[in-house]
């Protein structure tokens, strides 16, 4: 008894499939369409191969263009088939042999998903937010450091004098950037500083105690203006808050995202090539401005000496220190030509910052 199976048939020249009668007899595979009255007949040497798509799913392939197949749901078929055309080549690529290896292929296959799906969150999204971070329009940028320090200084008191002086002295040093550096000291006994997105930079009163001249002051100015104009914290942050970042620029609430993620950029850790860069960077606008490069490396020192023993300072924390970061200072700086001037003006405002810290 000769038996019929039901399958799709498509001709290659429309996009939907027609339902199919197939019979398989004689070395030929003869295909009716019922609903067009049509036949036809195909032989071996018209037929270009075959794909197991699963263990009782068959789908063949006729040559020439443009190309027919038939897609048939049936074991039977497929042992037919094989019988009557031993020499029809099977294409079988990756996907079909998971398919075809039942649970353990399927296993294997939501395991290399689960994987790409890690990798991409552990590492996609975090390129991505740094790709995003370098795209980000300049006015955005200083309107979301605006929306984090207007959040941020909340939580501190902030030291007007000390502020003004600050400002006073930064107005000295010509940090080559497009960015305005606003200066805010805050009382705080930690010894610490951070750049905000957009110009604004946190100095922790605490730092101000163990600096012994204003080049040190301005080594740290410089270094923090140096993170501004490379866009270190944005970056830093856009990595960081990837997830949530992409989320938000789907729903047009970015600012809102990241202000409402404010606890975290005290936390931030730049990399080495950010402050390798940030140094270099900070050595120049010293230089620029004829500065004593020294002193960036001496407020490093002074940072390590008042540190007790076990512990580490909230500055070295959030900017790593290695010796081989001193090392590449020390190089630099014997490399660059940096002759230091004295300046009056910098030196006034200085004694006027110390005095007022002694009053308190």
């Amino acid at each position: 008894m000769t038996q019929v199976f039901s399958g799709l048939y498509f001709d290659g020249s429309h996009a939907g499939p027609q339902k199919a009668e197939i019979i398989i007899r004689n070395g030929r595979l003869e295909i009716t369409l019922p609903e067009k009255g049509l036949k036809k007949t195909f032989s071996a040497p018209d037929l270009s191969g075959y794909e197991l798509a699963a263990k009782d799913r068959i789908i063949i392939r006729a040559k020439g263009y443009p190309q027919q197949l038939l897609d048939i749901r049936s074991s039977a078929c497929i042992d037919l088939f094989r019988q009557h055309f031993p020499h029809v080549r099977e294409a079988s690529g990756p996907l079909q042999r998971i398919f075809q290896s039942g649970y353990s292929g399927l296993l294997f296959l939501l395991l290399f998903v689960a994987g790409m799906l890690t990798a991409f969150y552990v590492y996609g999204i975090p390129y991505l937010g740094d790709i995003a971070a370098r795209l980000f329009p300049v006015a955005y940028e200083k309107q979301l450091g605006e929306s984090l320090y207007g959040q941020m200084i909340r939580q501190y008191t902030v030291d007007s004098t000390q502020t003004q002086l600050a400002n006073e002295l930064a107005k000295e040093i010509d940090f080559q950037s497009d960015y305005e550096m606003r200066f805010t000291v805050v009382t705080h006994d930690q010894k610490n500083a951070f750049a905000l997105p957009g110009g604004h930079i946190v100095i922790f009163s605490g730092i101000l105690y163990i600096m012994e001249d204003y080049t040190e002051l301005a080594g740290l100015m410089a270094h923090e203006a140096a993170h501004v104009h490379q866009r270190h914290t944005l970056r830093v942050l856009f990595r960081s808050l990837s997830s949530y970042i992409l989320i938000s620029l789907i729903f047009n609430d970015i600012t809102g995202i990241i202000v409402d993620n404010v606890h975290t950029l005290r936390k931030l850790a730049f990399s080495r090539s950010f402050e390798r860069e940030a140094d270099l960077e900070g050595l120049r606008i010293l230089a620029h401005n004829h500065i004593d490069p020294e002193g960036m490396l001496r407020l490093f020192e002074h940072l390590m000496e008042a540190t007790p023993a076990g512990s580490e300072p909230e500055f070295l924390r959030t900017h790593p220190l290695t010796r081989h970061r001193i090392q590449y200072l020390q190089e630099a700086i014997r490399q660059g030509a940096y002759p230091p001037k004295s300046s009056t003006r910098m030196q006034e405002i200085w004694e006027r910052m110390q005095a007022s810290l002694r009053q308190q």
